[in-house]
Formats: structure tokens, sequence, C-alpha cells
């Protein structure tokens, strides 16, 4: 009974992860959580925030690490997702937010109401990158042993919707039901958002059935699996995020007048109303939120094949194309490996389960 989430970790489990703890240390990598998880044997690491590149080089370092330590150790670093039927599997969380070069943190609410603009940008930018392009959030993560985590209780349904917390919610409604967006509007919308109380980024953290959560002043992607590279999904992200700014710019540009707030918290009132269907606050496990995902026409990708197809759709490769991130040619070569990758895991796993 002492083996829980709450208790101690094991003498040789702590050895062996004091012994992780200095082996990355020296690479650079330090951790600033451990402890035991849900599963028998099951525990659950974190390394500080840094930069998305060097962030993702270090998540690989970690799991290199995990493995040769464990085998120092007479021991086996399970990455699977689902190593074993009836128990809860393993995967990541991609905390991801936008920093720019002076330090500002465009998700962090202000108490400068032009700062808050820029937050409000900010989210709706992302809420139109996810509304369009939800699917390829999902096919980032598509892999076939993440096909036995998603949705099973565990880690979040393969449904993209987005939860953004009673305070953030409120003050997206008060916006949308404004009926013109007059210097009145303007203030007391960035005065809803100056007195966010602190305690916003608990609240905002308390749905852990959700895809992808804002957790005070980031968001949260919950769909990684755990054997798998971060990479693709921060570079999902952050085309996502691109191509909603993008289409912010140009709706502001297109609007008549001069007061650049005014205009730009029009645009935001526009955005969401228009991304309003995959904003969901509730359990993203229950039956109820499936049958409705089905009516707000949200994709619901079951499996890696299913999810790898939403990659080739005449959006997605001209969006890819218009970025810079991929042509067509390598999209469609890089589907190819994957599903390759995915028949080729599939029998590793079907032959290990027998």
């Amino acid at each position: 009974m002492e083996d829980h989430y709450f208790g101690n970790i094991k003498g040789n489990i702590l050895e062996f992860m004091e012994d992780v703890d200095h082996e990355l240390y020296r690479k650079g990598i330090p951790l600033k959580t451990r402890h035991n998880e849900v599963a028998p044997n099951q525990f659950e690491l974190a390394p500080l925030y840094q930069e998305e590149n060097l962030a993702i080089d270090h998540n690989l370092q970690i799991m290199e690490t995990l493995i040769k330590v464990a085998d120092k150790h007479s021991m086996v670093a399970l990455l699977h997702e689902k190593p074993f039927a009836g128990v809860n599997g393993s995967g990541k969380h991609f905390n991801w937010s936008i920093v720019d070069n002076t330090g500002t943190n465009y998700f962090e609410p202000s108490k400068s109401p032009l700062k808050n603009i820029s937050f409000l940008l900010a989210i709706s930018a992302v809420l139109l990158g996810i509304k369009k392009f939800g699917g390829i959030l999902r096919a980032s993560v598509a892999d076939a042993g993440n096909d036995y985590k998603l949705g099973a209780n565990e880690a979040p349904p393969a449904i993209m919707s987005v939860y953004l917390g009673e305070f953030i919610n409120d003050l997206l409604d008060l916006i949308e039901k404004a009926s013109t967006i007059n210097e009145k509007e303007v203030n007391e919308i960035t005065l809803g958002i100056q007195n966010l109380p602190k305690v916003n980024k608990d609240y905002s953290d308390r749905n852990r059935t959700s895809t992808v959560a804002f957790t005070g002043n980031k968001f949260e992607f919950r769909a990684l699996g755990s054997s798998s590279s971060p990479a693709e999904s921060g570079t999902t992200l952050n085309l996502i995020a691109a191509y909603g700014f993008d289409e912010i710019y140009k709706r502001i540009e297109a609007k008549k007048g001069d007061d650049v707030k005014r205009k730009a918290l029009e645009v935001v009132k526009e955005i969401i109303t228009e991304t309003k269907d995959i904003r969901f606050e509730k359990n993203g496990y229950s039956q109820d939120w499936h049958e409705e995902a089905v009516k707000r026409g949200l994709p619901n990708a079951k499996n890696t094949p299913q999810a790898l197809k939403l990659f080739l759709t005449d959006d997605v490769i001209k969006v890819f194309s218009k970025y810079n991130i991929l042509t067509e040619r390598e999209l469609r070569s890089k589907i190819e490996v994957k599903l390759e990758g995915y028949v080729k895991r599939q029998k590793r796993l079907n032959t290990n389960m027998r």
C-alpha cells in the first residue's frame, strides 16, 4: 500500500534516479522534479523550462540517459507508451509559450493595457490555428505505441480541443458579447485581464482530460507519446501560431480607421466566435464529448494511418510550403516513412503481446 503516487521512492529506484540526475547535470540538463506515478514502477521527471530547440535536444538526451543508466543498475527503462495492458501507460507534456527577444511572454497577462492586447491576440492566434489545423496537431503525435494510449482514460482523447480555464473563458465570453468595441469596452476588457487573479495558474490546470490546456502563462500539449521526439509537435505548434498571427495581421490591416487597439479587439472578437467549437471545459473522456465533437465537426483520427492522412490535405500542403517548412514532395515522403515505421512497429508490438 506504500507504493502509490505520494509514497516514498524505493531505495534502488532512488539510487537510479540520483545517478540519472548526476549524469544529466554533467550534460547541462538540470531536472526540477521527480516522483512516483500511478502505475507500478512508473516514475516522472521534468527538466527546467528552456528555449524550444535546446529543450527538444535535451529531451532526447534524457531518454538516452535513462536507458543507459538503467542498464548499469540492472534495470530496463521502458519508454513504450503502453508496455502493459490494464495499467497506465506513459507520455510527455509539451509546455509551450511564445517569448520575444526581450523576454516578454505573450501568454502572460500583464498590468499594462497595451500588453494585454498582445495577450489576447496571442491566445486568439493559437485558437485560430488549432481551429484550422487541429488535425495535424493530432497527426504530429501519431505512432503505433501512442495509439494504445490516446483516449484510454489516462491520456487526452484524440480530439484536439482547448481548455482555457474559468477566468480566460469568462473574459473571452465578455468580449464576444460586446455589441460594439468602443473605448469604454476596450477599457473594461483590458481591466478584466489586468485583474486576473494570481491563482489562475492553478484554476486553469484543473482539467487533466484536455488535449491542449492553457496553464497560466503557457499552453500544455498533453498527447505526446513517451517514446517520441517532441520536435514534430513543436514544429506543428509553431506553424499553427504562425498561421494564426498571419491571419490576424491581415484582418487588422483590412479594417478601416486609425485606432489599432479597437481594430485588434474587433478581430479578437471575430476569432472568439469562429473558434468557439474547439473550446471545451468539461470531461474529455466522456462519451458525450465524443458525440458533441462530431456535431462540432472536429476531427477524431482514432489511429495513426487515419491521422497521417490529415497531413496530405490541400490546405496543409499549402501552409507547410508557405512557411518554408516542407515542400509537398518532402511532406509526402515523410508520411511514407512514418507509415513504414508504423507497420514495422505494429508487427513488433503484436509479436511481443502474444
